[in-house]
């Protein structure tokens, strides 16, 4: 029978009065008490009941929810197939994984059907760190007596040498279940003797040996027989390059390597017999004679690799992978220390490698500048700048991006002609993008050539930004097609037609302002606006071309470009504006 609200209230309250008259009259004591006493026996029985009542309602409403939960779409699925989503979500990808207690802690507070879940699976109990504590560690090892472990061996500074021994001996004995070591510590010997042990499960290995020195070798951690690695990461660090282990790796990340690096032909054998691989980081490697000798020239075809960094490392191990390596879906490339011959001798290659990152027109930055004794360096890059990952290898956020530094020694000028041109080359392939950054501090000829490519003033650019006063003396002029002097060089004449057609705005983020400066910006406004403040007819230009310049140049820039239809705003944020510099 269904009640109405106001009849369900009325029920209630008749229930609960009869049993609070029966269990009343079932306690009724003897001699009868008095009036006031039995009204305070009834508030006492009165308080208790509410008590009572409260805890029952509560246990009843988890009840209920428990069962309405157990409906939900989630826990219909299979106990597996939950259980591998909650493994998923435990897993962790934090550089000293000191948060997967507390992430274990939040999934067990969902609710009793989570923590019954996560407390009867070993599998969610595999990390050990001696950030947990001795009591965690040893309970986590009882919840997973057989499973495979993950150590975390980052010792904070105030930790004892007795507290770094002790968890040592507590893990050591369970190499044989090691899935995982992070190591970040001093490798000395005594150490290498402690971790030289049976690793035979061990598939991510990451070491990174601190202090490091470029006077001394770095220690060779022994590498058991077993599974192949998937992701490798060393710092300061080597292992036996030979290892069979070394293959079908996911993720290889070398770093700081003194002395104890592979050969040419081991490196090459890594790679060519790790086809899923998609990370590749080699980053200050010292020269050393196994480096020395012919290159390998078979092909090695990593059609997953999208992220490849090499940070000044030698000749030799630049060209090999330059030479060798095709990766079809690389989209993150930084290439440091690049030398006129890497040009020269894989061109192709090279282009191959910055297809899709200059596929998708990202906004481009090309700079010069000059690092003494008549040496310079070229850089060409995507903004926002790309930056090598920190985190681990498997986690790194993809974006796409590119990153090339050249080094050009004794300001050859051939060389420079040579990286110049095949910089235009490769970005005009697939069109300049809408956003261009330049800088060229007093060295010229860069710009030279670069202005002076085939069809390179014909460009969709809309937003320029140059941040150098000899760089917009330079462009300016070219722009509004007038010589003037740049630095100590005279900008040469070119044709008459319009540069840059689609052009709508100009920062000019440059330390200060002088003649000619002032005036180039009013000969390249009345360029594209005319002297009456109308754009010419001719130029099929859109309205509101912008000049952006520093906050305390605003009036002065305001003033000089008086009668001209154009805006003059403040150089916009890099973080709040749509060209992000």
């Amino acid at each position: 029978m269904a009640f109405s609200e106001k009849e369900f209230d009325i029920f209630v309250a008749k229930k609960v009065k009869e049993t609070l008259q029966y269990h009343w009259d079932a306690t009724r004591i003897s001699p009868t008490p008095t009036g006031q006493e039995a009204l305070d026996a009834k508030l006492a029985v009165l308080g208790h009941a509410r008590f009572v009542t409260m805890r029952s309602f509560v246990k009843e409403e988890s009840e209920l929810r428990r069962m309405r939960n157990s409906w939900a779409p989630l826990h219909r699925l299979p106990v597996e197939t939950f259980i591998t989503i909650l493994l998923l979500v435990v897993e962790d990808h934090s550089t000293d994984g000191d948060d997967e207690p507390i992430q274990l802690h939040r999934l067990a507070s969902v609710c009793s059907h989570w923590r019954t879940v996560l407390l009867n699976c070993a599998g969610f109990w595999k990390a050990l760190s001696p950030q947990f504590g001795t009591h965690f560690q040893r309970w986590t090892l009882r919840r997973n007596p057989n499973g495979l472990l993950r150590i975390y061996y980052i010792p904070q500074q105030s930790m004892s040498q007795n507290a770094r021994v002790e968890f040592l001996d507590l893990v050591i004995q369970d190499s044989a279940r090691w899935q995982k070591l992070v190591f970040q510590d001093i490798l000395d010997e005594d150490m290498c003797a402690i971790l030289r042990r049976d690793m035979p499960r061990l598939t991510d290995l990451f070491v990174n040996n601190s202090p490091w020195s470029p006077h001394l070798p770095s220690p060779e951690l022994f590498l058991s027989e077993g599974v192949t690695l998937r992701y490798l990461s060393l710092t300061n660090a080597a292992v036996s390059w030979n290892s069979p282990r070394l293959r079908n790796l996911r993720a290889l990340d070398l770093s700081r390597i003194n002395q104890s690096l592979p050969s040419l032909h081991q490196l090459h054998a890594i790679l060519s017999s790790s086809p899923q691989l998609w990370c590749l980081i080699l980053s200050e490697l010292t020269m050393e004679p196994t480096w020395d000798g012919e290159l390998p020239q078979r092909e090695v075809h990593l059609p997953n690799l999208t992220t490849l960094i090499l940070r000044y490392t030698p000749d030799s191990v630049t060209q090999l992978v330059l030479s060798t390596v095709t990766a079809p879906a690389c989209n993150f490339v930084i290439l440091s220390g690049l030398q006129l011959q890497h040009i020269r001798n894989s061109p192709s290659k090279l282009q191959a490698l910055l297809r899709l990152p200059l596929q998708t027109r990202p906004p481009i930055q090309f700079r010069g500048w000059t690092t003494g004794s008549r040496n310079g360096s070229l850089n060409l890059c995507s903004i926002p700048i790309p930056e090598v990952p920190s985190e681990w290898l498997y986690h790194v956020t993809e974006r796409v991006g590119i990153d090339l530094k050249f080094d050009l020694p004794g300001w050859d000028e051939d060389a420079i002609e040579d990286v110049t041109k095949w910089v235009a080359a490769s970005v005009s392939a697939f069109q300049w993008p809408e956003d261009l950054i330049l800088a060229f501090d007093g060295w010229n000829q860069p710009m030279q050539l670069l202005f002076g490519c085939p069809q390179f003033d014909q460009t969709a650019v809309r937003r320029l930004r140059l941040l150098s006063e000899d760089t917009a003396t330079y462009v300016l002029g070219w722009l509004a097609d007038c010589p003037v002097r740049a630095g100590d060089r005279e900008v040469p004449e070119h044709g008459k037609g319009l540069r840059f057609p689609l052009l709508a705005a100009v920062y000019l983020d440059c330390p200060a302002y002088d003649i000619p400066f002032l005036p180039l910006i009013k000969q390249f406004v009345e360029s594209r606006v005319g002297p009456e403040g109308k754009p010419f007819p001719s130029t099929n230009i859109s309205p509101g071309l912008t000049i952006g310049v520093p906050d305390m140049w605003i009036d002065v820039v305001k003033d000089s470009l008086a009668g001209c239809s154009v805006g003059v705003t403040q150089i916009p944020d890099p973080m709040q504006s749509g060209f992000e510099f």
